[in-house]
């Protein structure tokens, strides 16, 4: 039901959506006045014809840059008409080549897109032009971007949007180039292991507010390149792997071996060490931030990816500490250009500087920020201290991110973090039994997720609220007679 006031035009089509060669019953009520002393009653049938438009034709087609250079942390697309009939609206949907094969083993590339996003009127316009629609998306360097469009002609008639239509497109950004080297004695000697302290607190929802439990440890390791991998796999390993042979595996282990070089390439050359470990888990959900590396995952019976690249995206808890010429260090975050905290769990994990003001994950126009550091003239104690905007003390925390809110995932880090050098073995992260729950506290942005370029990219698409619905073939509109037997039936059937 419907409430309009005043002399209104109803397109029923924004509402509702109508067969065609169907008969319609509309039904109005209009009220005189707000009590409803007054009321007039209306009752319009009318039928729908048969559609006679063909349906359009969108192409998508990847494209470089426009208006310069590529840019790593971009990718671009045309979107155009290429049919005989005028688009008259359009949706699509925009996300990462691995995530679009997790949601195509359960939904549609057509019904992924209908709930995907919308293109403006000024957008479609363009579709329609000779030209075009060049759009742009933010990506992680290195990684593919799949586009699919959903468009509608004047009849509300889709597009063919299935696996080969020339509506779904890919483009792979270029990597990010190598940061001018340093050579400094830090990335040996911070490589190891180390016990990472901080003060936490847990919240608790039956009586309100966050509970502090005071400073707990965890155990982090410091990597210059993770190479904990072998040569060659270790007999059981093959049995993980059902239905392919020996030589099979063998040729999927070397090209995880490459890319673990690859990926340790990468993070040098941005003058990164990696450190795995991060965050402090409840106690209803202990392993939460369990540490596993690349190769930890590829020998996990209980863990699937799209390819062995997304290995390196999802092992984690992982974060960085950067070493600048000048001997500086700090540990810097992005949530939209560097690979999360982690991806291998319930949640992707994300960086992330927190308060209870709010959190920031990406500084200016998709910039990185940093947390700074300090490491002791004996190597032997690293702090990392919080990102401070507008006299804040945000503190490094883990976080889920939806919609615009951070959902905190574990136990709230307030202080700064004090890793030592060796692991004594004894970690410390229980929680009261007081807080038995797990941490999904929300909160905004602090600094209006900062995306202030001049012209906004578009957004992708979440693939986490996609649902799947099964379509009802035959449905049948029943009279209130016959409903009140089927009724009747039931409640004789219950007794």
């Amino acid at each position: 039901m419907r409430t309009f006031q005043g002399n209104v035009e109803i397109n029923l089509t924004d509402y509702l959506y109508l067969q065609e060669q169907s008969h319609y019953h509309v039904l109005l009520t209009a009220m005189g006045d707000k009590e409803g002393t007054t009321q007039s009653f209306q009752h319009i049938e009318f039928n729908t014809t048969e559609k006679t438009m063909e349906p359009p034709v969108v192409t998508v087609t990847p494209i470089d840059n426009p208006n310069g250079p590529n840019d790593p942390f971009e990718v671009w697309f045309n979107v155009r008409n290429t049919g005989n009939v005028d688009v008259v609206s359009a949706r699509y949907a925009a996300n990462y080549e691995r995530d679009w094969a997790a949601a195509l083993q359960y939904m549609s590339y057509a019904d992924i897109a209908a709930s995907g996003n919308a293109f403006s009127e000024a957008e479609v316009a363009q579709i329609n032009t000779a030209e075009g629609l060049n759009i742009r998306f933010t990506t992680i360097d290195g990684m593919t971007t799949r586009l699919a469009v959903l468009a509608y002609n004047l009849e509300q008639t889709p597009n063919v949007l299935e696996e080969g239509s020339p509506a779904i497109a890919d483009n792979t950004s270029d990597y990010m180039p190598d940061a001018e080297r340093v050579e400094s004695e830090l990335f040996s000697a911070l490589e190891g292991e180390w016990t990472m302290t901080a003060n936490v607190a847990s919240y608790d929802y039956y009586q309100g507010g966050y509970v502090d439990e005071g400073a707990q440890s965890i155990k982090v390791t410091v990597y210059d390149g993770i190479n904990d991998y072998p040569e060659t796999l270790p007999s059981e390993v093959y049995e993980y792997y059902a239905g392919m042979s020996k030589e099979e595996v063998d040729a999927l282990y070397d090209e995880f071996k490459m890319e673990a070089e690859a990926f340790n390439a990468r993070v040098r050359g941005q003058n990164r060490l990696i450190c795995l470990g991060f965050g402090y888990s409840t106690a209803d959900y202990p392993a939460t931030f369990e540490t596993i590396t690349p190769y930890e995952l590829f020998c996990n019976p209980d863990y699937s990816s799209y390819d062995v690249a997304s290995l390196f995206y999802d092992f984690g808890p992982k974060w960085y500490l950067q070493i600048e010429a000048d001997g500086s260090v700090s540990a810097p975050f992005n949530s939209a250009r560097m690979y999360p905290l982690q991806a291998w769990t319930d949640n992707i994990y994300y960086l992330a500087g927190f308060s209870d003001a709010g959190y920031v994950s990406v500084g200016e126009n998709n910039s990185n920020i940093e947390f700074p550091v300090e490491v002791s003239s004996d190597r032997n104690t690293i702090t990392v201290n919080p990102y401070v905007l507008s006299g804040e003390n945000l503190y490094p925390n883990a976080v889920y991110l939806n919609y615009g809110y951070a959902y905190l995932g574990g136990k709230k880090i307030t202080s700064s973090l004090s890793l030592t050098k060796g692991w004594t073995g004894n970690a410390s992260s229980e929680a009261s039994a007081a807080t038995g729950k797990k941490s999904t506290v929300k909160v905004q942005s602090a600094n209006g997720a900062a995306l202030t370029t001049d012209v906004r990219p578009k957004s992708r698409t979440s693939f986490r609220t996609a649902r799947q619905y099964q379509k009802v073939d035959d449905f049948k509109i029943v009279s209130p007679e016959e409903f009140q037997e089927n009724l009747k039936a039931f409640q004789n059937s219950s007794k």
